[in-house]
């Protein structure tokens, strides 16, 4: 019922939860990771500005990135 829901809402609410990404994902077979392939040598200030750029963007859309180094 709706007054059911928006108890158990204002509860979430009031203890800070929310939704862990491991269980949303083995509930609906998608992770929403993306992952980010950098060949080469890192240039450290210039690849960690582009990479938490792309944290920052993806995150804000409910996904993780994973980053892997190819040789």
């Amino acid at each position: 019922s709706k007054t059911t829901r928006d108890k158990v809402m204002k509860a979430a609410n009031e203890l800070n939860f929310s939704i862990s990404r491991s269980a949303a994902a083995l509930k609906t077979g998608r992770a929403l990771r993306v992952a980010v392939l950098v060949s080469g040598r890192l240039n450290l200030w210039f690849s960690s500005s582009i990479i938490e750029g792309l944290n920052q963007v993806f995150h804000d859309e409910g996904y993780d990135i994973s980053i892997y180094q190819m040789s």
